[in-house]
């Protein structure tokens, strides 16, 4: 489901005429989506342990951050493609991360610790890797609103309204986070279609660009798999996951529609991995039935 609305609000994005308009829907979805998901996260007795968390994110920058980064260096940062994937590179973790893990039926207050402190590093690197990278603040304002109103803020007032959030019906919520996702996806769609649209992008970059984006997301996964400790595999390749939605819009703003395609192009991709990984959680969960 959430694979087929994140491509539906791109498609419907790129041929509605009032997709622009509908961009300034994202960070009230964002929000809405960042709050139903964590508000309905359990509690944990004796409370929640930072040292997991902090491990996940520490796996994130290392498989993820840092050789993107590499790639970003290898296209240029001068370049709009370049830039683009620099952008992700920087992105903090998705906002559906829990949502996934949630899914996944994995210790999702260990995810919840590694986007939480995401999202706080992410107020004061972000920026700063922008700046140093195209010297300019412009953009910094959409960052600093997207992860405070989007992120931080609702997650923060969904922990405190957690009881309330926990009655509502799992279906009705996950029915609201898909809408949300679709809104948000709609809202980029027309940046979508005006990056294939533009001259600066050639179909050779374009799968160049799908083959790291591929690569990035699945390798990132199997890569942390094994090198997190034990008891964080299962959380582990949760870190593959980027704020795409964030990297497109950033990008496109600063250096127009072709920096915003590496983050649109990731949607799909990152959507596919999230079905394998569901997929494969349902055949471990079906395999352990089996066995009792």
């Amino acid at each position: 489901m959430l694979v087929a609305l994140a491509m539906g609000g791109l498609g419907a994005g790129a041929v509605v005429p009032v997709s622009e308009s509908a961009g300034a829907l994202a960070i009230p979805a964002l929000a809405v989506q960042t709050f139903l998901t964590v508000g309905a996260i359990p509690r944990r007795e004796g409370g929640i342990q930072v040292g997991p968390g902090l491990a996940l994110l520490g796996l994130h920058h290392a498989v993820v951050t840092l050789p993107t980064i590499a790639v970003a260096l290898l296209f240029g940062i001068t370049e709009p493609l370049g830039f683009g994937i620099f952008v992700m590179a920087v992105a903090p973790p998705a906002a559906l991360v829990p949502t996934y893990a949630d899914i996944a039926e994995v210790d999702v207050p260990n995810v919840l610790v590694f986007c939480l402190v995401g999202y706080g590093l992410s107020l004061v690197l972000t920026p700063l890797a922008l700046f140093a990278a195209a010297g300019t603040t412009v953009g910094i304002d959409t960052i600093a609103l997207t992860v405070t109103a989007g992120l931080i803020a609702p997650s923060i007032l969904a922990r405190l309204a957690h009881p309330w959030v926990a009655r509502v019906p799992q279906r009705v919520r996950r029915a609201m986070v898909n809408t949300t996702v679709f809104l948000i996806c709609f809202g980029l769609g027309g940046t979508f279609a005006e990056s294939f649209g533009s001259q600066s992008v050639a179909a050779l970059e374009v799968a160049l660009i799908l083959v790291v984006i591929v690569a990035r997301t699945f390798g990132s996964g199997w890569l942390a798999a094994r090198l997190a400790p034990r008891r964080l595999r299962s959380e582990a390749p949760f870190v593959g996951f980027k704020n795409v939605a964030l990297a497109a819009a950033v990008g496109g703003t600063l250096l127009g529609s072709a920096a915003a395609l590496p983050g649109l192009l990731a949607f799909p991709v990152e959507a596919a991995y999230f079905f394998a990984l569901a997929r494969r959680s349902s055949q471990a969960g079906d395999d352990s039935e089996n066995t009792h």
